[in-house]
């Protein structure tokens, strides 16, 4: 096992380029500033992953899941208890594509969500702006043995479109704390 921590500087999605040409960036005035944000990524066992989701679930945060509805053809994200999810984790045609812990209750109004044709679309950076913390479905990696690599990623601090650094509330940055110091114990 292993474990990697990183600090990310915000990152622009160059693709498509069209967004650029009708949203073109904003200047920002100090372009490398830093704030507090984390990426815990690493080969995990099962037993590892569902014991990270128990300690967040204890934390006493809401707990959601963004998942392909195979009966419906569809994505879809709905809050579940832990017991549930986990139940619903094991199954092996439950696919899903990430699962959120959050400080406060939401719902897709709140989200910058959209929908199409094969239903909800979550922004993949919701993470920063919001009080959540995001673990990505595992990406398979395979050479002499099937492995699982996850990711994990919340901040404590975000910019926003001015080009300031905003605090989250000081409970998520307690909380955050109490991530990485479990992090660097557990996910190894």
């Amino acid at each position: 096992h292993w474990l990697n921590v990183s600090f990310h500087i915000h990152e622009i999605d160059y693709s498509p380029s069209v967004q650029l040409f009708e949203q073109p960036i904003i200047w920002c005035k100090e372009p490398k500033i830093k704030y507090k944000t984390y990426c815990f990524n690493g080969f995990w066992n099962e037993d590892t992953f569902f014991n990270l989701l128990e300690f967040l679930y204890s934390k006493k945060l809401f707990l959601y899941c963004w998942y392909w509805d195979e009966l419906h053809n569809k994505r879809c994200f709905r809050q579940f208890d832990f017991d549930e999810l986990k139940k619903s984790l094991l199954m092996d045609d439950f696919k899903y594509l990430a699962v959120y812990f959050s400080s406060e209750l939401i719902d897709e109004t709140v989200l910058d969500v959209g929908l199409d044709n094969k239903g909800v679309y979550i922004d993949k950076n919701i993470w920063r702006k919001k009080e959540i913390i995001k673990i990505d479905a595992p990406i398979i990696v395979v050479t002499d043995i099937e492995r699982k690599l996850y990711y994990m990623e919340f901040c404590s601090e975000y910019i926003n479109s001015s080009g300031n650094v905003i605090s989250k509330s000081k409970v998520f940055d307690d909380l955050t704390k109490e991530v990485v110091s479990y992090g660097k114990k557990h996910l190894k």
